[in-house]
């Protein structure tokens, strides 16, 4: 494909791949590049003053030549991110006599107008020789989109080029003309490109102030962006990113947007060598085994929930905590040799069943029974009326004028408060997001509740519902992370130095896990098992409230080691 180009009313064929000159007499260069500093000084002078670019003061970066670059794969690279933060200044040399074209490759991460210009340096000194440059810019598929001649000697001569392009993947490609057929080697050679984006980019630095190094970005302003690694620092844990080196204000990821150059600075804090450990069994069923080991000697009662629905063992936290019993997992339709064998080693008399045969079935409740266990049921016809039926069998057992409510049909916000109503003594009642089941209102009745806890935000347990129960208090974040952490806000014990974390993509681990912590005081957050940290408000969360150990529930498939490092102060 030949692309026409024409300048200074001279018509000449710019070539794809290389360009074909006829009748072309050879000269051998007899003077060798001389004086290569002077002319790149004056070169620079000349680039800034024209018109042709935008006035204001970037940042040169100077760019020589590597040979070869004749092709496109050979092609120097520019950048592969190039936002007009600075401007190329590039400088090479004409070293094959005929089909000589030098490709210099850059991309760009959205529309905009890109500006080259050119000359020759060689002839500023004299030679007076009126040789052609010729500069084209290409597409990623070999298609010129502009091309200019250059025609003389610097600085007389000097031409520019601008298009309008979109984000892509482009080069530039020098070679040699002449209109008196003379073609010289080693003719030296100077190019400036500049991109002025349709998007106003910034540049977010970040000081690590100690700590390993953090790599600048760009970005769009009045965007979002993405936290970059976690810098390291010896004897210390990372407290996240902050807007001022006092670490006064810090930086949400989620939320915050950048509106100009800056740089975000890292808090540290010493580190506490905390004693952070890991519950995790083979399973779901295995880690609710090693739950009940961690925290129990010996327990007279135990309830068991289905281990792969989470819908009848929502509200049994709170009753688990009010006898004394772990929570253990079964399937549907038999028991499991583990956690058999767990329930015998606590010496337990009753087993709890919680949810209708539908849940988990009579042969479970006969082979119980062949162990000599007295097992007792708590059913509804639903998820709602057995949560119901849990807050009747706790009130054999307490008093209490507050229950909490949670949307039924999801479990995160049910488990993040699980352990607070169960330190409260209080039951956890079931809600659907926008009406309230019949079961809960009867129960709300019965139980003679004044205040409710509403668990979620209004997506969750909708405005219609909130209205409509008695002296409603809701706590809530944006997700169920946030939740989870609010709930921890305003529930925790100021006490508490040991916090339980679960991931908030499952259940299992977190209805057992709940129990646990409830006994000892403290409560769960919930983690996006597989990144390797925890969101930044729970970051700041853990680091104010100077926590010393924590546990972790399950294994590294449901919350990475990542995580678990930095819990421990050691961030990956």
């Amino acid at each position: 494909m030949l692309q026409t180009a024409k300048q200074c009313g001279d018509s000449h064929e710019f070539p794809n791949n290389y360009l074909k000159r006829k009748e072309v007499r050879i000269m051998k260069r007899v003077f060798k590049i001389v004086f290569c500093f002077l002319a790149i000084t004056i070169l620079s002078v000349g680039f800034l003053a024209s018109p042709a670019l935008a006035s204001d003061a970037k940042p040169i970066v100077n760019i020589y030549e590597i040979e070869p670059n004749n092709t496109i794969n050979q092609a120097n690279v520019l950048s592969n991110n190039y936002y007009g933060e600075h401007r190329y200044y590039i400088y090479g040399t004409i070293t094959n006599y005929y089909y000589d074209l030098d490709h210099y490759r850059f991309t760009v991460n959205s529309s905009g107008k890109v500006t080259l210009g050119g000359g020759w340096l060689g002839d500023y000194f004299g030679r007076g020789l009126e040789d052609q440059l010729i500069i084209g810019l290409m597409d990623s598929q070999g298609n010129i989109i502009h091309a200019a001649i250059l025609v003389g000697s610097y600085p007389d001569t000097i031409r520019y080029l601008s298009a309008d392009i979109p984000a892509g993947t482009y080069y530039i490609v020098v070679c040699q003309g002449t209109k008196y057929k003379y073609i010289f080697v080693n003719e030296p050679y100077g190019i400036v490109l500049d991109f002025t984006p349709s998007i106003s980019y910034a540049t977010v630095n970040f000081n690590s102030q100690g700590g390993s190094s953090v790599s600048s970005i760009s970005v769009a302003q009045n965007s979002t962006i993405t936290a970059p690694t976690v810098p390291t620092r010896s004897g210390y844990a990372f407290g996240g990113w902050y807007t001022e080196a006092e670490c006064i204000n810090p930086w949400n990821f989620r939320t915050d947007v950048v509106t100009g150059n800056m740089t975000l600075y890292a808090k540290w804090v010493p580190s506490t060598n905390a004693n952070v450990k890991r519950i995790a069994g083979g399973d779901r069923y295995e880690t609710a085994v090693k739950v009940s080991q961690d925290g129990w000697t010996t327990a007279d009662t135990v309830i068991l929930a289905r281990g792969d629905d989470y819908a009848d063992a929502l509200a049994g936290v709170p009753l688990a905590y009010q006898l004394g019993a772990p929570i253990l997992l079964t399937h549907t339709n038999s028991t499991i040799p583990a956690t058999t064998a767990e329930i015998t080693r606590l010496k337990a008399q009753r087993v709890i069943l919680l949810g209708g045969p539908g849940a988990i079935s009579d042969n479970v409740k006969r082979e119980l029974e062949r162990l000599g266990l007295t097992v007792e049921r708590i059913e509804g016809r639903d998820r709602y009326e057995t949560a119901s039926c849990i807050a009747d069998r706790m009130k054999k057992g307490a008093v209490f004028d507050t229950v909490f409510i949670a949307v039924g049909t999801n479990f995160a916000d049910a488990l993040a408060a699980s352990s607070y109503a169960a330190m409260k003594g209080q039951p956890i009642l079931l809600s659907e997001t926008n009406y309230l089941p019949q079961a809960t209102k009867n129960a709300i009745v019965d139980l003679g509740i004044n205040n409710t806890v509403v668990c979620g935000g209004p997506a969750v347990v909708s405005e219609s519902v909130f209205n409509q129960l008695p002296h409603p208090k809701r706590v809530y974040g944006n997700d169920r992370y946030l939740t989870a952490l609010e709930m921890a806000k305003e529930f925790m014990p100021e006490s508490t130095k040991h916090v339980y974390i679960s991931t908030g993509l499952n259940f299992p681990d977190a209805i057992a896990g709940g129990v646990l912590a409830a006994k000892n005081h403290s409560g769960l957050l919930l983690v996006q098992g597989n990144h390797a940290v925890p969101i930044q408000q729970v970051q700041d969360f853990y680091i104010d409230r100077e926590f010393t150990g924590a546990t972790i529930f399950g294994g590294t498939t449901v919350v990475s080691s990542g995580l678990e490092k930095w819990f421990k102060g050691n961030p990956l």
